[in-house]
């Protein structure tokens, strides 16, 4: 398929998924029911692996469908699907509004030692010390830490406000809701990585997700061999490199007509912006 509705798609897609999460996350009284926040983690990756390890029933197997998602179409899960991956999107775009030269991606070489020594390492512990680097390093660990720490004290913030502003009129919809006094050492890890990942996508894009994110290193491998792929039609690309130049994972090397599908996360920027219609995502012979 050439035609820009994969973007919008995407776009349309991810958007729902993130706000879904928002709104789970900012639910500090508990009025959503708990099934339909399983439904959300049904499909995160790392979350569904430990929940399978630990009941060990196909009802918990939603990385199953993951994989299997990542070998049909690559890696789809981290543009549709992680909020992390998502948010990185939020921050790139918002980048690209506050300077165009962060929208100039460019191909580049991957950063193939690190990312694997990571994933190595990251599979390493959690076999032989424990799980304490997988919950560091996953996308939606990561995610929810952002939102605990840094949204829901945001979030009540304004519940308080609203409550002591409506108070006035004799309006009392809303109730106050004590915030939990600040400590320095547990908003560390949150921040440190809040500003790691906030500043990576702001002026790099996806370079979290495939420089360090294990989550989607291991999908990267898999979506070596994935059937379906954005690929280029050679005989009507010009190599303008405008592909190039949006692709967030800069993953795209125009000039040898190849795609590193290990980086690709599916964002049809490039089949939205190739003025050619050179490229297209479809079925690989």
């Amino acid at each position: 398929m050439t035609s820009s509705f994969l973007r919008k798609f995407r776009i349309l897609f991810s958007s729902i998924v993130l706000i879904c999460f928002l709104f789970a996350f900012a639910d500090f009284r508990a009025v959503i029911p708990e099934k339909y926040i399983n439904y959300l983690l049904y499909l995160q990756f790392v979350p569904s692996v430990l929940k399978y390890i630990d009941l060990l029933t196909v009802a918990a197997g939603g990385f199953m469908i993951v994989l299997l998602l990542t070998l049909l179409t690559g890696r789809t899960y981290c543009s549709f699907i992680c909020p992390l991956g998502i948010g990185q999107d939020l921050f790139s775009r918002i980048g690209g509004k506050v300077k165009k030269k962060f929208r100039r991606f460019g191909f580049k070489k991957p950063h193939t030692v690190i990312r694997y020594a990571v994933l190595v390492l990251t599979l390493g512990t959690a076999i032989f010390w424990g799980l304490y680097l997988v919950t560091l390093l996953d996308p939606y660990s990561i995610f929810g830490r952002f939102m605990t720490f840094l949204g829901e004290p945001v979030i009540l913030l304004i519940n308080n406000m609203l409550t002591w502003l409506l108070g006035k009129f004799d309006v009392y919809t809303l109730h106050h809701v004590d915030i939990r006094a600040f400590n320095p050492a547990t908003y560390a890890v949150p921040v440190a990585f809040f500003l790691l990942v906030g500043v990576l996508s702001f002026i790099k894009g996806r370079l979290y997700c495939n420089m360090i994110c294990p989550v989607g290193t291991l999908l990267g491998l898999i979506s070596k061999v994935s059937i379906f792929r954005v690929k280029f039609i050679e005989s009507k690309c010009t190599r303008c490199g405008r592909c190039s130049l949006r692709c967030k994972s800069s993953c795209i090397d125009f000039l040898n007509y190849n795609i590193d599908v290990s980086r690709c996360v599916n964002c049809f920027n490039c089949i939205d912006v190739c003025p050619e219609k050179a490229l297209s995502y479809g079925f690989i012979g």
